[in-house]
């Protein structure tokens, strides 16, 4: 995979969460050299169906107009923190159902990565963004970082991100996360820690209708993530990462990722949408809706490697036009 970034996008409602978001967007940025810009959805429609009574619409003009001048006033605040930090952003205030409206602006302006927090105000606010995160980390085509209003980002004295866990199983999503997280590694110097996890409760479920016997399940899952995280640290140092290290870990994948984080001083984790289910129940599962709810590091979440060399395509597509 190529370097990771040229634009990011960052949608933004002004809640607490929205703004480690922005701080985490803006040190992005300015460490990759990339271009960055924020975003405000707004749903109209239901802006609307709460002003409606049983004798007709109330107050929608007056609603409409003060969410609009509302979300331009947090787009600007924003803005205003990148340009203090020399960046060139841009802003714009969207139209429709959140999620859907910013995966819509993502893929239209081929932004490389979503930056958001993890959920935003309640209440009314629910209309500008709401709790978005887990939507776009199952729809949006490209990788989404996600971060909490108590995350601590890495002091200025070094790269961002300097030991990123990539939480690995045999899924392509989990592939796509390998490779993005190896080609985050390079231009930072960053170590990268690949785990997996044998999920002894799925052994034990495999085991009891095979005769109960859960030794011979696990010492296999074992010796399977022992090949997985090999030939992964091996493409990280094919493709001159300076420091790619193992880890396996036995136990339920969402606290088993979280303390490992932990434990190895993890600034960032990355992990694909989903894992491998089924008999093979080995690694991770679907976790990594519950280790964004959970971590208090940010978590990239990344899609299928088809997914992302869709997106790739299209922006090629694009550049081929605009240049023709």
């Amino acid at each position: 995979m190529a370097a990771p970034f040229r634009t990011i996008l960052v949608p933004t409602d002004g809640s607490e969460p929205s703004q480690a978001a922005v701080r985490l967007a803006v040190r992005i940025a300015r460490e990759r050299g990339c271009g960055i810009a924020f975003c405000h959805a707004i749903n109209y429609g239901q802006a609307v169906a709460l002003t409606t009574t049983p004798y007709g619409v109330s107050g929608a003009p007056e609603m409409i107009e003060a969410l609009n001048s509302e979300g331009e006033a947090i787009v600007a605040d924003a803005a205003a923190i990148a340009k203090h930090s020399g960046l060139s952003p841009t802003t714009k205030v969207l139209e429709g159902g959140v999620v859907s409206a910013i995966s819509r602006y993502a893929e239209e302006e081929g932004v490389d990565a979503i930056v958001m927090g993890t959920r935003g105000l309640g209440g009314l606010h629910e209309l500008v963004l709401g709790s978005t995160a887990e939507g776009l980390v199952r729809e949006a085509s490209v990788p989404v970082f996600v971060t909490h209003a108590r995350t601590a980002l890495r002091a200025d004295d070094g790269p961002l991100f300097k030991r990123i866990l990539v939480a690995i199983d045999d899924s392509d999503p989990s592939d796509a996360a390998a490779g993005f997280a190896t080609a985050l590694a390079p231009s930072g110097g960053s170590t990268l820690i690949f785990s997996t996890i044998v999920d002894t409760r799925a052994a034990f479920d495999t085991a009891s209708n095979y005769g109960g016997n859960v030794q011979p399940i696990l010492d296999e899952w074992q010796f399977d993530a022992k090949l997985l995280l090999a030939r992964a640290a091996g493409r990280a140092r094919d493709a001159c990462v300076a420091s790619a290290q193992e880890l396996i870990a036995m136990g339920e994948p969402i606290e088993e990722i979280l303390r490992m984080a932990s434990s190895q001083h993890a600034d960032l984790i990355v992990m694909g949408t989903h894992g491998r289910r089924g008999l093979r129940r080995m690694v991770m599962g679907s976790v990594a809706e519950g280790v964004v709810r959970k971590s208090l590091i940010p978590v990239a979440v990344v899609r299928t490697t088809a997914a992302i060399a869709r997106t790739s395509a299209r922006k090629e597509a694009a550049l081929k036009t605009q240049f023709a």
